[in-house]
């Protein structure tokens, strides 16, 4: 199933720089995967436990922005599930051979290297100094306090301009206890968890499990390097409206000395609306920050794992 096809998209020239560039092959892969439709692969991503709607899929080949992690990992593992799906769409069956994880983690790494700031350049040298100005008509008195007036009303609405910002901060997450990892049997991980993927210096994997009081979630955190601040954010996505769940978001503090070591942030129980599917949602960045830095874009979602409904049917 390809979906009803779409507008026409707007021509990229790869050549425009490294942003065109990344749209442009990402709209090859599709392509390779079948050509599905935007909507196509928005229902693909949902299917995935990535909800991702149409337009954000049709935004991440735009060229004109580039996307978020999540949205890259979502783009690349709903072209391959169709192209699975629809192999006599397929004019070269070969972008079959690839493992799905490792081609989502070369597409991330590519686009995480876009997202790093370039290096500063040099500064430039100083201009010469402009020659100095005529002496100033001094103000009559009236004229002084016009000006001073001014003054102050500018102040008052730049104070007005940091507390709208400042109010629009969200709020602190609840910090959770890592634990030691303990395993969890084969049958239960395709069922209950994601598998693990990385994100930066780790893998990250989100669990979820339900019980007569609510619904459990964790994540299980592997090294992938020596890494002495990880941030891991975790939180609740209701499946059924694709929506975070409110004052959900936890935080785990972890430390790493060397590659392959292993914790658990979690498990937190929550007692969720009855009758929806949930999934748990994850994240992770180097540094301390208690709130992810997505956390202000409503359409990301994170990593999440495989849904499960509250209370079982």
């Amino acid at each position: 199933m390809t979906g009803k096809p779409g507008r026409r998209e707007a021509a990229i020239d790869p050549e425009e720089g490294p942003l065109a560039k990344f749209a442009y092959e990402l709209r090859i892969l599709r392509q390779q995967a079948g050509g599905p439709s935007f909507q196509e692969l928005a229902r693909q991503s949902r299917q995935l436990g990535e909800p991702f709607s149409t337009s954000t899929m049709r935004n991440a080949v735009s060229g004109s922005v580039l996307p978020t992690a999540e949205v890259t990992a979502a783009f690349v593992r709903a072209c391959l599930r169709h192209a699975r799906q629809n192999r006599h769409l397929l004019a070269n069956p070969e972008v079959l051979d690839h493992d799905v994880d490792e081609l989502v983690d070369r597409w991330c790494q590519r686009r995480n290297e876009l997202a790093r700031p370039a290096p500063a350049e040099e500064p430039a040298a100083p201009p010469e100094p402009a020659p100095a100005p005529p002496p100033r008509r001094r103000l009559r008195p009236t004229a002084i306090v016009v000006a001073a007036t001014v003054a102050v009303l500018g102040g008052v609405a730049a104070v007005v301009g940091v507390t709208l910002r400042t109010a629009e901060d969200p709020p602190l997450a609840k910090p959770i206890v890592a634990k030691s990892a303990t395993p969890v049997p084969e049958d239960q991980i395709a069922e209950r968890c994601r598998g693990a993927w990385q994100r930066g210096p780790v893998k990250i994997d989100p669990c979820i499990s339900t019980a007569p009081e609510g619904v459990r979630i964790s994540v299980r955190v592997t090294s992938v390097e020596a890494a002495p601040d990880v941030a891991v954010h975790l939180w609740l996505r209701d499946a059924t409206t694709a929506q975070r769940v409110a004052d959900t978001l936890h935080h785990c503090q972890l430390s790493f000395t060397a590659p392959g070591q292993t914790a658990t942030c979690g498990p937190v129980l929550i007692r969720p609306e009855p009758g929806h599917d949930y999934v748990a949602a994850a994240n992770s960045e180097t540094g301390t920050s208690p709130v992810p830095a997505m956390w202000k874009d409503p359409n990301a979602t994170g990593l999440n794992s495989a849904a499960v409904t509250w209370p079982p049917r």
